[in-house]
């Protein structure tokens, strides 16, 4: 009993130091880097850099809107094409980035300014964004707005 009580110890010690980051600044550098990302596909929808957009959007990219409108990755940079589809500047606030392996989640705000059909329109949304670290890119799987303000 006591061997396998020592095993559990140690077994729980030794995966509890592999979990931990090497060093706590690689934590600190990788919650910058998801965050510029996030700030970067923001500036992109604005500026309609789609090389940006497929690059940091995942295949298998999910975007739940305020209204309960679902988007996938072709779906919404498709939208972001349309000629009256004109974004002002997109902006982030109160941003907090946890970070769980190759995986991120990040809550904030979106200010939004956008012109569309000729008519200017406002927005403010908190999110909740998942990223995930595929083949050494950070790319945005998941969007759902939680709150919508006009």
């Amino acid at each position: 009993m006591k061997i396998v009580v020592s095993f559990l110890i140690f077994s729980f010690l030794f995966l509890n130091v592999l979990c931990q980051p090497k060093n706590k600044n690689d934590s600190i550098a990788t919650k910058k880097i998801v965050d510029s990302i996030n700030r970067l596909i923001d500036n992109a929808i604005v500026n309609k850099q789609y090389d940006i957009l497929q690059k940091h959007y995942a295949q298998d990219f999910y975007f739940k809107h305020g209204a309960g409108q679902i988007d996938n990755k072709e779906s919404w940079i498709e939208y972001q094409r349309k000629p009256t589809t004109n974004y002002v500047s997109r902006s982030h606030d109160s941003v907090s980035v946890e970070l769980h392996k190759n995986i991120a989640v990040l809550k904030g705000i979106l200010s939004v300014n956008r012109l569309s059909d000729g008519k200017k329109s406002a927005y403010s949304l908190k999110y909740f964004r998942v990223y995930i670290y595929r083949k050494k890119v950070w790319q945005l799987l998941s969007h759902n707005t939680i709150e919508e303000s006009h």
